[in-house]
């Protein structure tokens, strides 16, 4: 929390779990966030992940050119629980098998 919202922390929780309790069901991209949510009394967490669908697409169906560089793209909100090392990690392997 930004320190000196804190004091306003359990008056936005409580105005949270209102909302979300006249909610049919409120849904968390993970298990981790709806564990979270859980933890602050909102009520009726269905999890609904919102990965890629890896029967749609994956490297099997792949159509590159030959000695193409890949092209990589990440959508996400910028949090570390979304494994910002491992795709920096990954670009920066990339980037040095990468033709000049």
């Amino acid at each position: 929390y930004y320190p000196p919202l804190r004091p306003f922390a359990s008056l936005a929780w409580l105005h949270l779990r209102r909302f979300h309790a006249r909610c049919a069901a409120t849904l968390p991209p993970s298990q981790g966030a709806a564990n979270e949510l859980a933890a602050r009394g909102i009520p009726r967490l269905v999890v609904w992940p919102r990965g890629v669908d890896v029967a749609l697409f994956s490297p099997s169906k792949r159509r590159a050119a030959a000695g193409s560089v890949p092209t990589v793209l990440l959508v996400a909100r910028l949090r570390w629980e979304k494994g910002l090392a491992d795709f920096a990690a990954v670009v920066r392997r990339l980037e040095a098998r990468a033709p000049p």
